[in-house]
């Protein structure tokens, strides 16, 4: 298995990823009918603002730290999943898998090399 990199967070990839841990707590406490109408997709990314074109994610800490682009390898996906999966929403599965992903982005704070930066 591949080791996990970290990357040198800027004041920018802290204040993004702050951003997206912040979004995916309030999403895994989200009533049903919010969770219907949110927005997963790169546009309400704080990070992908920064780092998404052309589906490459070069310099993105979670491209970084998992190796791959566009958020593979991350809880991300399986969040994602239950909305597009005949538009379904399963509030209980898409409360943890959107959990999973704040503790998964926190922890690209916590363990940063020039870290760690603590969420509020």
């Amino acid at each position: 298995m591949k080791k996990k990199t970290y990357k040198k967070l800027s004041k920018r990839d802290v204040k993004a990823l702050r951003e997206c841990v912040d979004k995916y707590k309030r999403l895994s406490r989200a009533a049903p009918i919010t969770i219907k109408f949110v927005d997963l997709s790169s546009r309400s990314c704080a990070l992908c603002a920064i780092y998404y074109g052309f589906g490459a994610c070069t310099g993105c800490p979670v491209s970084v730290n998992t190796g791959k682009p566009g958020c593979e390898g991350t809880p991300y996906f399986d969040c994602h999943g239950l909305g597009i999966s005949n538009y379904r929403w399963q509030t209980e599965v898409f409360h943890k898998m959107a959990a999973a992903e704040a503790r998964f982005l926190n922890r690209l704070l916590k363990k940063a090399p020039n870290g760690p930066f603590p969420c509020k």
